[in-house]
């Protein structure tokens, strides 16, 4: 009998071989080419003073942009408004060079606003009142309070280093947060009186195409309006979650610590990318506004808004009731970052400068991540929200969930439960309540008039839903 010819085998089987395995050599990164190539040998850190104090600095100075920018969203006093917009660009420029000699001699500054800048920033949110009309107010005595922390933090870190690169950095950053305060000073004196700050004015021409700045420019402004949203959520839920024992208390209490971490995680990746966004700019000599889009600004001010509601004195003792706080900054947030990632990865393709190219290829799939996080976060919150209403284990509570599913995609809130319920045990009809959930949305409203669903089967398609989303 002829035999067959065997194929040599792709892969043996683990039994049958013997696993190597090799330890590269140890070696200090950079090795021996660091000296000759960078100019700088390994073990040149800066004295641990100097840099606890610089990454101090850095701190404060994210204070300043954040409560700045959030001014420039909410503030009344268009003088006020006006001094916080030049803040924000000269906190940008000032953070890019401080982010760029932070890589030249080898220290880590902080993304975000430390804890001991944080209590400022919260009395600042807390000052606006529930209204909101304090904001100016509030913003200016805050801003006092972080420049005299500045001036003296640079002037401590002034006297630590004798490098004549970081003293002449340090010197304009004391002029320049000096200017800063005596501005503020003058706004508080008399706010209807304008201040001006000097800038530099921008001077020669883009090697950017057309296409690409604007691509530059609308990626950067979302994510700056990523990063100032995420900021926020930091603060807020970083603080001590509402006692449960409180009839006001929310049922999302406990997901306060995945919050805060989700807010921080993103003020960290957005400022990686905004660094790399700036350092694009810089090479090509590319204005860059460090604007919100507009399209994010209502959404912004509906999100600080939910805080202002509670009066915001409780944000400063760690008691706050959020009221619909996480809802609406989670909701938000799916739809920026649906628009990040449809634009940059519909555009990706397109762009022409190859170091722009390269940040929007690695931004895509941080982006990507930021939104299946805030999608998870936002269904948790909404499933600990709604079990929590006595009527979610009902045939009628079935009949709304499915409803809300088939309707609008998203589970009802337990006060929507609570209501669509009472209206269903009050007489009214599934197909009533049906189409009452349906008129909050016209799309929705659209798909009831086409299904043409009655009576029964109405019923039976309902509660099939709500199973199979999970109610039981």
């Amino acid at each position: 009998m002829r035999q067959r010819p065997s194929r040599p085998r792709l892969f043996d089987a683990l039994e049958d071989r013997t696993l190597l395995s090799v330890t590269p050599p140890t070696s200090v990164p950079g090795g021996a080419l660091a000296p000759s190539v960078l100019g700088q040998s390994p073990g040149s850190a800066l004295p641990t003073a100097l840099v606890q104090t610089l990454q101090q600095l850095s701190s404060a100075s994210n204070a300043e942009w954040f409560l700045s920018v959030a001014d420039t969203v909410a503030g009344t006093n268009a003088n006020v408004q006006n001094y916080a917009g030049s803040v924000v660009t000269d906190d940008r420029d000032s953070d890019f060079v401080a982010y760029k000699l932070s890589q030249q001699f080898n220290f880590m500054l902080p993304p975000g606003i430390q804890p001991a800048d944080a209590t400022t920033v919260l009395q600042a949110i807390a000052g606006a009142g529930s209204s909101g009309t304090g904001t100016d107010a509030a913003y200016l005595n805050a801003m006092v309070s972080i420049n005299q922390t500045q001036i003296s933090l640079i002037q401590q870190a002034m006297s630590q280093t004798t490098n004549p690169t970081l003293t002449t950095w340090l010197q304009s950053q004391l002029t320049s947060d000096q200017s800063h305060l005596a501005a503020v000073q003058s706004l508080i004196a008399d706010p209807g009186t304008g201040v001006t700050i000097p800038s530099t004015p921008t001077t020669g021409s883009s090697s950017l195409s057309s296409a690409d700045q604007n691509l530059l420019q609308t990626a950067y402004s979302m994510s700056n309006a990523d990063k100032f949203t995420a900021q926020l959520t930091a603060l807020i839920d970083g603080q001590t979650p509402a006692s449960s024992s409180s009839s006001t208390s929310t049922p999302m209490a406990g997901s306060a610590a995945a919050l805060s971490q989700y807010g921080m995680k993103l003020t960290g990746d957005h400022t990686i990318v905004n660094h790399a966004y700036e350092t694009v700019a810089f090479a090509t000599n590319t204005a860059l506004q460090p604007s919100l889009p507009a399209a994010a600004i209502p959404n912004i001010q509906a999100l600080m808004a939910t805080l202002n509601t509670s009066g915001g004195q409780a944000l400063t003792n760690g008691t706050v009731k959020t009221s619909n706080y996480e809802t609406t900054y989670l909701t938000n947030n799916i739809a920026m970052h649906t628009d990040l990632y449809n634009l940059e990865a519909s555009q990706v393709a397109n762009v022409a400068d190859p170091s722009l190219k390269a940040v929007i290829q690695m931004d895509i799939p941080s982006v990507y991540l930021h939104l299946q996080g805030a999608q998870t976060l936002l269904s948790q919150i909404q499933t600990s929200d709604v079990t929590s209403s006595r009527f979610y284990h009902t045939r009628a509570g079935a009949y709304v969930l499915g409803a809300f599913e088939s309707l609008v995609s998203r589970m009802p809130s337990a006060a929507e439960l609570d209501r669509y319920v009472r209206a269903l045990r009050s007489g009214a009809g599934v197909q009533r309540v049906y189409v009452s959930i349906a008129r909050s949305n016209s799309t929705a409203a659209t798909a009831v008039q086409a299904m043409g669903l009655r009576g029964p089967k109405l019923s039976r398609y309902l509660l099939n839903t709500a199973r199979a989303s999970g109610w039981a």
